[in-house]
């Protein structure tokens, strides 16, 4: 069950890799950093595509499914990078929009060989389900950084660049 994880630098993608892993997915990831796509081998990726060397990365997905393509994308680049991931998905694959980064265009005709399914990230429900599932196989979220509260203006702007590889934890008080 080949599954394609798109735009590394997220918590989301992190938990979604180790998921897969923890279920004998092939995992592909994509990101901006090698340093970032060691990480997520660490994890239980099996490949990593850096988009910023490899443009064409959909042809390279592609490549690693011997021209068949992923069962499921977990999309969250949004226009800029969401026909590249219905060109990475079989056919009568799914791809889960779950956030988008970049600014909308129109899509809709270059979607339709895909299933595209859109939602909501944090209900009550999926968080207890994948509670009990994270615990049954021993996956913990990665922490890169604990910073104090006087230091969450900088823990913010690594937020932001994306600089960091895990969750940055800002301790809002000792008690």
């Amino acid at each position: 069950m080949p599954l394609f994880s798109e735009i590394w630098a997220t918590g989301v993608m992190k938990r979604d890799c180790r998921i897969a892993a923890a279920l004998g997915a092939t995992v592909i990831v994509t990101s901006s950093s090698d340093k970032k796509l060691e990480f997520a081998r660490k994890l239980g990726a099996t490949h990593g595509v850096n988009y910023t060397t490899t443009p064409d990365w959909d042809h390279e997905v592609l490549r690693l499914t011997d021209g068949k393509g992923v069962d499921q994308v977990i999309e969250l680049g949004g226009a800029g990078t969401l026909l590249k991931s219905v060109n990475s998905v079989r056919k009568g694959g799914l791809v889960s929009l779950i956030g988008i980064l970049s600014a909308p265009e129109d899509v809709s005709a270059e979607i339709v060989p895909a299933l595209l399914f859109g939602g909501k990230i944090g209900c009550r429900d999926a968080t207890a389900e994948f509670a009990r599932f994270a615990e049954q196989y021993g996956i913990k979220p990665v922490v890169a950084r604990n910073s104090t509260f006087d230091a969450a203006v900088d823990a913010f702007e690594a937020l932001q660049n994306q600089t960091e590889v895990g969750k940055i934890v800002v301790k809002i008080s000792d008690e």
